[in-house]
């Protein structure tokens, strides 16, 4: 192995660190860069896009999607940059492909998503799909009134 790294390496090394210094992985911290954007947590809207957020990146979480939690965080973040609140009612999985690929492109000397990766805008578009058609939009009151139901007793 040569002692001396390249200026390409050492660009890309500064550039990886720079990226993932201040990321944790799927985490609700106050203190992340950057911000996720429903933070602080004041107000029922913010609430709910963070349990839609906390729903995706729960999907996504498979290695064979996205190789690791911090590619879910960052390409969250990317996805919300690029479709705003349309991030939480698209159900067309094409409209994904195009900007995961972006993303993807972005972050290829970095990290790499998983073998199964091409199934990230089916998964993205199957979350928004419960949460309209079964959470009718509030994951917040499904869960409350899941949680108040009567457990089925079985004789």
């Amino acid at each position: 192995m040569p002692q001396e790294v390249s200026g390409e390496l050492k660009e890309q090394i500064v550039r990886f660190v720079q990226t993932y210094c201040s990321v944790p992985d799927l985490e609700l911290d106050l203190y992340l860069n950057p911000k996720p954007w429903f933070m602080p947590l004041n107000s029922s809207e913010a609430k709910r896009e963070a349990a839609h957020y906390f729903l995706r990146a729960a999907a996504l979480s498979d290695h064979n999607l996205t190789g690791n939690p911090r590619n879910v965080r960052i390409l969250l973040d990317h996805l919300y940059t690029a479709f705003g609140p349309k991030l939480y009612t698209t159900k067309n999985p094409q409209e994904f492909t195009r900007e995961i690929a972006k993303f993807e492109q972005r972050m290829e000397k970095f990290d790499h998503f998983g073998q199964a990766k091409a199934e990230i805008p089916e998964v993205l578009c199957s979350v928004n799909q419960f949460v309209d058609n079964k959470a009718h939009g509030n994951l917040i009151d499904y869960t409350t009134k899941l949680s108040q139901k009567k457990p089925c007793v079985h004789k």
